[in-house]
């Protein structure tokens, strides 16, 4: 109902002023189809799976979503989960969907794991890329900080404000940063052994083959095994411990990005409403908000009256223009948007016993 109000030039908090209707029941209109598009939405055909966590509030206190990478419909948010457990998305799913799902993107955080292979029988597990990637940038910046202490006295007139443009991709840095990145990388053979592997191990997602994969990781451990790269050995060692749910993504190229956007996407929709005090109206305003389907609300399917009293409306004053006739409230933008404002109150007046006027975003 909120883009019906939307096609009129209306927001939540100009209705009260427009329209005479209360800002609670605009929420409450919008909640209701809200809500309604959630309990009916479909979930057959979904084989993928994506996990990822975001923060709900002040302190400790976390969200888990859930999303469809590769939907029937198109990427899409499933759901929204407080805490860690996931027992409420999986009894709302069902157990022969969950038979059905093949693969699941998720980060390095074993409850994920855990939870899914225990509901997904014949699933497999896809660590996120971006996850792997953010802990081999952290791996090479305490390179970077071990090296700064080592070497001191020329190196350090150097290495200030050089940390992004060591974690940067090269092909991503300007013709200045990609000269103070060569300098750098001369004085320090550990440093340029470290930006070397960083620049490689992006490729390890490219592979079609487990085996050439695996092959791959290994050539580049083995490239550690001599040198005293502490913090990059321990990366390798955590990499290899996960090394099948990387391997998996050869099997199923899932879009990752997707799964690592929704997190972005949901401090947007937070943060374009300046906050929620409503926490189920803020969980579904995310899943809106992350569902490309669900934005594309046609109003004029669901409410066949608005478009007939608008095209008799239109066609009345055409004729009226045509005549000659045309009275002072064609003559005035303000006595145009009156006329609309009344087929909208038209409109919007029954759906009023939804909400009361009680009721904040």
């Amino acid at each position: 109902m909120t883009a019906v109000l939307r096609k009129f030039g209306i927001f939540c908090g100009g209705s009260t002023l427009l329209l005479g209707i209360d800002r609670g029941t605009v929420k409450a209109i919008d909640l209701a189809m809200m809500e309604k598009v959630q309990t009916e939405r479909p979930l057959d055909g979904i084989d993928v799976l994506g996990f990822d966590e975001i923060a709900a509030g002040r302190g400790q206190s976390y969200w888990t979503m859930i999303c469809a990478p590769e939907g029937p419909r198109g990427p899409e948010l499933l759901g929204i989960v407080e805490g860690k457990h996931l027992k409420p998305f999986w009894d709302g799913f069902g157990k022969e969907r969950a038979q059905k799902v093949t693969h699941a993107v998720m980060d390095m955080w074993p409850a994920f794991r855990k939870s899914f292979l225990s509901h997904c029988l014949k699933g497999q597990v896809i660590y996120d890329k971006f996850h792997g990637i953010r802990h081999l940038l952290e791996a090479v910046n305490e390179v970077r900080k071990q090296e700064f202490k080592r070497l001191g006295g020329a190196f350090k007139s150097l290495l200030p404000g050089k940390k992004f443009v060591l974690l940067a991709r090269r092909s991503n840095l300007k013709p200045e940063a990609k000269k103070a990145l060569s300098e750098l990388l001369l004085v320090s053979p550990r440093l340029l052994k470290a930006h070397v592997l960083k620049e490689s191990f992006d490729h390890l997602w490219d592979f079609r083959s487990r085996t050439w994969a695996a092959k791959f990781f290994r050539k580049r451990v083995d490239a550690l095994k001599w040198s005293r790269l502490t913090p990059l050995k321990r990366f390798a060692t955590m990499v290899e411990a996960h090394l099948d749910g990387i391997l998996s993504y050869c099997d199923r190229k899932v879009p990752l990005g997707y799964v690592e956007s929704t997190n972005q996407k949901a401090k947007n929709a937070i943060r374009r409403a300046y906050g929620y005090r409503d926490q189920h109206f803020k969980k579904l305003k995310i899943i809106q908000s992350c569902t490309s389907w669900m934005n594309d609300f046609q109003p004029w399917s669901r409410y066949p009256l608005l478009i007939v009293m608008s095209r008799e409306f239109w066609n009345h004053k055409k004729r009226r223009l045509h005549e000659g006739g045309v009275g002072p409230e064609m003559r005035s933008p303000a006595g145009l948007i009156a006329q609309i404002m009344a087929i909208a109150v038209a409109i919007v007046k029954p759906f009023t016993r939804l909400g009361g006027g009680e009721c904040s975003a």
